[in-house]
């Protein structure tokens, strides 16, 4: 049978609403499998710290040195304040809106079936975005939710709301969020205008200004971190990609690496061929996607979007805050937002899009041994090291103070985290002088440390920090509580 044939089967096959529902809840009760096995690291489990502790106005201010928007942290907070849940609220927060993503996708879309299983089960959409639970999160709900609305064209407030929207996840999609905004003003605004459509223009305009109105508020939520980046005192000036190490980042995380792996482990006799099929996939996809773009009937939009979006994600990388970990994986939802765009009943077209997404999932394979090692290692220790502490502290109603504010921030308990500018002394002089026994928790070793005043005695030590294998940079390092009392 041929290939073609067999795909026709399939897309028979996925037209029933059973076998739809079927794969949403496969789908849906996999990713709650992984998010209960997975520990959280310091940059997800940091947002449920945010919004455990503060106010709605410290979460506005506390944006400037996240450099992120609040809508993740808000899509947290229900959960977190209302329900009382722990760090757990996370994932709640992460599975809901990958399912809901998942479910507009396979029943509201117009796309390949075959492609859209291909989507679903990317690691991007399987792994990446919902396990790991972080902003990313909420792109793929955002961004399908907007194809759906441009392929009926009929509503372009909700459109321009939804690409505002898009503008409050991260960064790395504002220059997407940018050429979606300019190309509906010229296609709506600009053309029904020069063309006497008076009344159509008007309210299109309108409309855009929804969009305008959302991304300023993005931009007033960062505002004071880009002041802070062009006065050079902003991390993310510290975390660049030289275009070389971006590009073998990109490789790393979009390569074949199966025969590799069969001739570790199974026999030397299986040559190891992943970098010329991985060239072929890349190849492939840039023919395909020249096809698309020739056949296609908005071509001059899946070009601006693919190119302006893609470069954006780049310059940013390369200027302003790396590409690595999960961002790395934004490249792809560009190119699956002009796959959408451009899906129609052509039988060409129909191809192009699923041999292309189906040379990307092949392109994502190295994410399989993550989630494997994630699934039978421990992803980060940060989970076990706070349950530890918390069983250690004999006396619960104590107060607990951290002498580093990325440390045990799990801890429900810790009400006053403090950073390392100061002086211990000077820090518990100044403003804990009404405590007379209180719990430290630190990173640095103090038994030697000599104040008059308070008497020091360690209880415990652990480790905190992530597994080798997570790939996200934040190391292992070992935590110590104290019981201080003063003398």
């Amino acid at each position: 049978m041929k290939a073609s044939n067999f795909i026709e089967k399939i897309e028979s096959f996925g037209q029933k609403k059973w076998i739809l529902w079927g794969v949403w809840s496969i789908y849906t009760l996999m990713i709650i499998a992984l998010c209960s096995i997975h520990e959280p690291w310091g940059d997800e489990h940091n947002v449920w710290s945010m919004v455990y502790r503060l106010s709605f106005p410290e979460l506005w201010n506390a944006m400037r040195g996240e450099g992120h928007f609040c809508l993740w942290h808000l899509c947290v907070w229900p959960w977190v304040n209302i329900i009382g849940m722990d760090y757990h609220a996370l994932y709640v927060a992460s599975s809901i809106l990958m399912s809901c993503a998942v479910w507009l996708l396979l029943f509201k879309l117009e796309f390949s079936f075959v492609g859209k299983l291909f989507i679903i089960f990317s690691s991007p959409f399987f792994y990446y975005f919902p396990v790991v639970a972080r902003c990313y999160a909420l792109i793929p709900l955002i961004l399908i939710a907007i194809a759906i609305v441009y392929q009926k064209q009929k509503n372009p407030f909700l459109y321009c709301f939804l690409i505002g929207l898009l503008a409050h996840t991260h960064a790395y999609m504002e220059g997407m969020v940018g050429i979606l905004w300019c190309l509906f003003a010229y296609y709506n605004v600009y053309i029904p205008y020069k063309e006497g459509e008076t009344k159509r223009a008007t309210k299109n305009a309108w409309a855009s200004l929804i969009t305008i109105v959302l991304v300023l508020l993005a931009f007033l939520q960062i505002m004071g971190g880009i002041v802070d980046a062009a006065e050079g005192t902003s991390v993310a000036m510290n975390r660049i990609n030289h275009p070389t190490d971006w590009l073998l980042y990109v490789y790393k995380k979009h390569h074949i690496q199966i025969f590799t792996t069969l001739h570790q482990h199974i026999s030397h006799l299986i040559p190891k061929i992943d970098l010329p099929i991985t060239l072929f996939l890349y190849i492939t996809i840039i023919v395909l996607l020249y096809k698309l773009w020739r056949t296609s009937e908005n071509k001059s939009e899946c070009i601006w979007i693919t190119s302006v979006s893609i470069v954006w994600q780049i310059i940013f990388a390369i200027n302003i805050y790396c590409m690595w970990f999960q961002r790395v994986y934004l490249l792809y939802l560009p190119i699956l937002y002009i796959l959408w765009i451009a899906y129609c009943n052509n039988k060409d077209i129909r191809a192009y899009t699923t041999y292309i997404v189906i040379c990307f999932w092949l392109l994502n394979t190295p994410a399989q041994y993550d989630i494997l090692q994630d699934v039978v290692e421990v992803y980060s220790y940060d989970v076990s090291a706070a349950n530890k502490i918390e069983s250690t502290m004999i006396q619960k109603e104590r107060p607990v103070i951290t002498y580093d504010t990325n440390c045990s921030s799990l801890l429900q308990t810790v009400t006053n985290p403090i950073s390392e500018i100061e002086t211990l002394n000077h820090i518990l002089l100044k403003n804990y002088t009404d405590y007379r026994d209180f719990y430290m928790i630190t990173s640095k070793k103090i038994d030697s440390i000599d104040l008059d005043a308070y008497h020091f005695e360690k209880l415990y030590s652990t480790i905190e920090g992530t597994n080798s294998f997570s790939d996200n940079g934040d190391g292992r390092k070992e935590v110590y509580l104290y019981s201080i009392s003063k003398k």
